[in-house]
């Protein structure tokens, strides 16, 4: 994770003593900017955490679109009850009887267009836990952030996909600060493509129809067979012509 240039805490420790010392003198003023300017570099300081993000590749076809969410236990309690019981660790059987619920809340909160008409993530084909063992151990709520669950949805369409348009709704429950790094896989090519709460849509364009209609163009006309002039007509009957006399003559 790599942060921007920030100034260094002791700077904005010094004004904050600082502030404090002229308050104390009566020097309201410079108080009153030393505290502005602490709170205007507070938030330089506040960064997602690894864990706040939810990965996702989006794999696009002429007639399917598979999308793939990476996310982790700590996010996906954000949106569904896993841990029933309360004991705060999370069984296999917690996870999948889990699935369901977590399912429909991504169905409902990430919303889908295709060719500019509405629709949703298709059925969810598969999931996934990544990590050892997953089938027989248990994992602690400590843990949570750092065990990650693939979610596999697939939608197919009759039509040609054209574009694909995603938006996320999620974002008030999963925090602010939380991203979507997306992906978007194609004949061999990728686009990225960030989600986050100030942008948290994108439409992509799959390209197929320029195909399709380029392929479709008429093939341009061949062409014609060069016609012969009046002129050269003229030179071609007066050779025939003379080649007749020359004929004539030689034949008496």
């Amino acid at each position: 994770m790599t942060k921007e240039r920030l100034p260094p805490a002791s700077l904005i420790a010094a004004f904050v003593i600082a502030s404090l010392r002229s308050s104390l003198r009566g020097s309201t003023r410079f108080a009153v900017l030393a505290v502005a300017l602490c709170l205007a570099l507070h938030p330089l300081f506040v960064i997602a955490h690894p864990a706040d993000t939810t990965p996702l590749l989006v794999r696009v076809e002429r007639h399917q679109v598979e999308f793939r969410f990476t996310m982790n236990l700590l996010n996906a309690q954000r949106l569904v009850v896993f841990d029933r019981d309360g004991d705060k660790r999370l069984t296999r059987n917690e996870i999948d009887d889990a699935i369901p619920a977590l399912r429909d809340s991504l169905r409902k909160h990430i919303l889908i267009a295709i060719n500019d008409e509405d629709a949703d993530l298709g059925s969810l084909r598969q999931h996934d836990l990544l990590w050892p063992n997953a089938d027989t151990a248990e994992i602690s709520e400590a843990d949570f952030a750092l065990r990650s669950i693939d979610l596999t949805f697939v939608r197919e369409e009759e039509s040609l996909i054209e574009d694909v348009w995603i938006g996320f709704d999620l974002f008030e429950q999963l925090g602010e600060l939380h991203t979507v790094p997306g992906v978007f896989q194609q004949d061999g090519a990728f686009h990225e493509v960030s989600f986050s709460v100030t942008e948290p849509e994108y439409l992509y364009d799959t390209g197929y129809a320029e195909e399709i209609a380029t392929a479709n163009q008429a093939p341009p006309p061949a062409p014609a067979p060069a016609s012969l002039s009046w002129q050269r007509l003229s030179i071609i009957a007066l050779a025939l012509c003379l080649l007749a006399a020359i004929s004539m003559i030689a034949a008496r």
